[in-house]
């Protein structure tokens, strides 16, 4: 049943949380032909994890049936506030794979969903694009010219390290980007909190990526004056961008090096407002958790056990349960259930378990890449890989595809096509196998990393692509 995540539409429901009243709930629509979505989809996913970092402990909810109705798949949300609604179109080895969308939808919209094909960003792959049908504001085609003025390739770039340059290039990015939205207020009919949420988000993503910058050139000097104290307004409580805030100023960047100060990490969180404290505890567990370093173990498990006591909000306690566990198989051997695996050569010659595969690397690091021929993310990242590939094999690191398909001529073909057919196999069991259910993997692509004995080093180790390879390579470099 696992697999449904990728069986029809995924549905990201972040409440925009504009600050107004609230009104009575009421039906809103998004509906698309089967033809545009190319197969028949009999289920979606709705997952409320808007606030959290998508990523390793994001809880997931229920699975729905999606309704048909001459010809059309047709969902619909009940929502009193602003929501933005991310589709994830499904595909499998014999569809042409679709990238996932964003949309903000109002209390009784209805929307459209449209196929565009050849995606500038990865051309033959499909798109979807709204319609609007019954909407009162213009809210979607307003944020579709956004994104077309502003792609993301064209965002700014650390250069050589120079941060104060590169803050000048962001500030300048987001003012025009307000340049913007003002010429479309002026032409267009858009709703207030369409316009609310839209000046808070610049604000907030114009410190959120100075930060990034940051978290990417950690051996550049920081200015004094580089980040300025900042609000993270209300109005977009639930979005990712707000998340990404919070970590920023209460735990990545609230002190100077925070996995080598934890205690002071902690102790701002404890001063910081009310209504966020248990919030940010949860985000500072997560965190550390996430980083999988030993250093700070007895401070992390001691704050693991104060959140039980003091927090009781079971969202947030679920969350800091999943990064305990996480945090547990650090410097962990794999356990007897998950050595015993069995895995299907690409040849399809023998069958093996996981432990007799890692055995043929004995004394070497392994790299774990988890991935399906119907997954978009994990094309994506292997048509990125090629430099990743090279310097993990420098590193003496093995690289080892796991497939999770359930069809073996899907994954021979995709294999085939995407080139990655040395030290291939498929996983028995798919994601109910004992190997998925152990490291609760529930989405893909993932990737996990053992060390020379083959224990855990991470459990979630960073993507093979450029974005990521600094990250890689700070990881590896804990091997020696």
């Amino acid at each position: 049943m696992k697999k449904l995540l990728f069986l029809g539409l995924m549905w990201v429901i972040i409440p925009a949380g504009c600050g107004r009243k609230t009104a009575p709930l009421r039906k809103t629509y998004i509906y698309c032909s089967v033809d545009t979505l190319r197969q028949r989809l009999p289920s979606y996913q709705i997952t409320s994890n808007s606030r959290f970092p998508y990523g390793k402990f994001s809880p997931t909810e229920k699975v729905s049936n999606a309704d048909y109705r001459d010809g059309q798949a047709v969902i619909s949300l009940e929502i009193d506030r602003p929501t933005t609604v991310m589709v994830m179109p499904v595909c499998d080895s014999t569809v042409k794979m679709a990238l996932s969308e964003s949309f903000l939808l109002l209390p009784g919209d209805s929307l459209e969903l449209l196929s565009v094909t050849d995606s500038t960003t990865f051309r033959g792959f499909a798109s979807l694009k709204p319609a609007l049908a019954e909407a009162r504001y213009e809210d979607n085609r307003c944020d579709r010219l956004l994104q077309d003025a502003f792609p993301y390739k064209d965002q700014p770039k650390v250069e050589a390290g120079d941060l104060m340059r590169y803050k000048a290039d962001v500030t300048e990015y987001y003012r025009r980007k307000r340049e913007f939205l003002d010429s479309c207020r002026m032409r267009m009919t858009l709703s207030p909190e369409y316009l609310d949420r839209s000046e808070a988000l610049f604000a907030i993503g114009r410190y959120n990526d100075l930060c990034f910058a940051l978290d990417k050139n950690p051996d550049s000097e920081v200015p004094a004056d580089y980040l300025e104290e900042v609000e993270i307004p209300q109005s977009v409580a639930g979005s990712p961008a707000y998340v990404s805030a919070l970590l920023h100023k209460y735990v990545k960047h609230a002190v100077a090096d925070p996995t080598a100060n934890f205690d002071a990490v902690y102790a701002g969180i404890r001063k910081a407002p009310r209504r966020l404290r248990d919030h940010l505890t949860a985000l500072m567990i997560g965190y550390y958790a996430g980083e999988e370093l030993p250093a700070y173990k007895p401070q992390l498990e001691a704050a693991i056990d104060r959140a039980h006591r003091t927090i009781a909000d079971t969202v947030l306690l679920d969350y800091i349960d999943r990064a305990a566990r996480f945090y547990a198989r650090c410097d962990e051997a794999l356990p007897v259930e998950v050595d015993s695996v069995m895995l299907l050569s690409y040849d399809g010659a023998r069958e093996e378990t996981l432990a007799e595969v890692l055995a043929r690397f004995d004394g070497q690091p392994v790299y774990l890449d988890f991935w399906s021929s119907w997954c978009v993310g994990c094309i994506m990242d292997i048509m990125r890989s090629a430099e990743a590939r090279e310097y993990l094999e420098e590193e003496g690191v093995a690289y080892v595809c796991l497939s999770l398909d359930e069809d073996a001529d899907a994954w021979r073909k995709a294999a085939d096509q995407y080139k990655v057919v040395e030290n291939s196999y498929l996983v028995s069991g798919e994601f109910d196998s004992p190997l998925c259910t152990y490291f609760e993997i529930k989405s893909i692509p993932r990737y996990i990393l053992l060390d020379r004995e083959h224990r855990i080093l991470s459990s979630d180790a960073p993507r093979p692509v450029e974005y990521s390879l600094a990250d890689l390579r700070r990881l590896v470099e804990r091997l020696h």
